[in-house]
């Protein structure tokens, strides 16, 4: 059954991945960054992925931001929210094992300018849960930065402060709770420093085996698997578990036919709706998404080979 719904949730992932590009002539965290996480996850797992798809996607990331190299170097004002947008896709590279070149030291350059002295980043938009949290922001860019930070940039200095604000952060919803556990895990926190995270997220859990984004919202793919992504990351639940096992369980009984999971979405909607063949309408950007999370989330019950591990590492 995980492998089977696995499979149909990439099959439509990938499907809508580039047709989202073409209809709208830019790349996204919904549909490229958190997607390229769960093929590699899967992949590593077993799960069949197209080699050729995710690197016309990785290709297509590049060519984006390729021409604004010089742009991002001098850190202009303007950038769509870097601590989100860029880091999202930094890390999505990253998974897919792209090596550092002169397009991600940009980026990454970009990044590093937005830390604030506290040692957090800065999120400006307002469009939950992806694209509106500082704890967000701040796991994103400390990962990003461990993966293609330059030397003048300091990624050790400034990873260092990042990890140190996020141990000290006070989430306030699910999406918050998860980020600062991946946080931790990217900025290899100990066991111990992790576990009250841990134990906050599984607090959060639902009788139906699922979490919520808000205590007054219906239970969703997207929180849930993000939450159980956090927690498998952090290496303090097994997916044998009964936690982790009753999450598998929503996840399972709440796939659609094609392959999707719906959420719904609660971004005001300031960009013009372009249709790119994933499910549910007005709402499948963020269900793209989910249904990322969601699938990452039950590719992580599949047994794991030595080899696996240590691919792994390039998400986790």
């Amino acid at each position: 059954m995980v492998k089977d719904s696995v499979e149909r949730a990439i099959a439509l992932l990938t499907k809508s991945g580039p047709e989202f590009v073409k209809v709208s002539g830019c790349t996204s965290c919904h549909n490229q960054s958190v997607p390229r996480m769960t093929y590699h996850v899967a992949s590593q797992r077993g799960f069949a992925t197209d080699l050729a798809v995710r690197d016309k996607q990785r290709k297509a990331v590049l060519a984006m931001f390729k021409p604004f190299r010089e742009m991002m170097m001098k850190g202009a004002e303007g950038f769509p929210d870097p601590a989100i947008s860029v880091t999202y896709t930094l890390v999505g590279l990253g998974a897919e094992g792209h090596a550092p070149d002169e397009t991600t030291e940009a980026m990454a350059h970009l990044v590093a300018l937005q830390q604030l002295p506290g040692g957090a980043f800065h999120a400006f938009a307002v469009r939950p849960p992806i694209e509106s949290s500082n704890i967000t922001a701040t796991a994103l860019s400390l990962r990003a930065l461990k993966l293609y930070g330059a030397p003048q940039d300091k990624p050790a200095e400034r990873t260092a402060r990042a990890l140190a604000w996020l141990k000290t952060a006070t989430p306030r919803n699910t999406e918050e709770r998860a980020m600062q556990l991946l946080g931790m895990v990217w900025g290899q926190a100990s066991p111990e420093e992790m576990s009250a995270a841990v134990k906050n997220l599984l607090a959060d859990q639902r009788p139906d085996g699922g979490w919520s984004q808000l205590p007054g919202i219906e239970t969703d793919a997207y929180a849930t698997g993000q939450a159980m992504v956090a927690l498998q990351a952090a290496g303090l639940v097994k997916a044998t578990d009964d936690a982790y096992q009753a999450g598998v369980t929503y996840l399972l009984r709440t796939q659609m036919g094609d392959g999707s999971w719906l959420v719904r979405t609660r971004s005001f909607p300031f960009q013009p709706y372009k249709e790119s063949g994933f499910p549910h309408g007005k709402n499948q950007w963020i269900s793209a998404s989910g249904t990322s999370w969601a699938a990452m989330a039950l590719a992580l019950t599949a047994p794991v080979t030595e080899e696996s591990i240590q691919q792994l590492s390039r998400v986790f």
